[in-house]
């Protein structure tokens, strides 16, 4: 995997060993479209229950981005 220098390279390894692939490597984390896409080829290979899981931990950590968002927003203005 050392010899992956281009992209092309690394896209064609990717495509290749997709379903082996446990984490995207070290050296193709650097092209961010390649972990989206092993993102989306592991989902794809969840159960109906497993990825209503996966959605409903988003959702919360979703959630919680937004409740922490908010409560700095209140902060400020109290400061005001």
């Amino acid at each position: 995997m050392a010899n992956l220098e281009s992209i092309t390279d690394k896209w064609l390894y990717f495509m290749k060993h997709t379903n082996s692939l446990e984490v995207v490597p070290e050296s193709m984390e650097v092209v961010p479209e390649i972990s989206q896409a092993f993102t989306i080829a592991n989902e794809a290979n969840l159960t109906i229950d497993e990825l209503q899981q996966l959605e409903k931990q988003e959702q919360f950590i979703l959630d919680r981005k937004g409740a922490i968002a908010f409560s700095k927003e209140e902060v400020q203005e109290f400061r005001i």
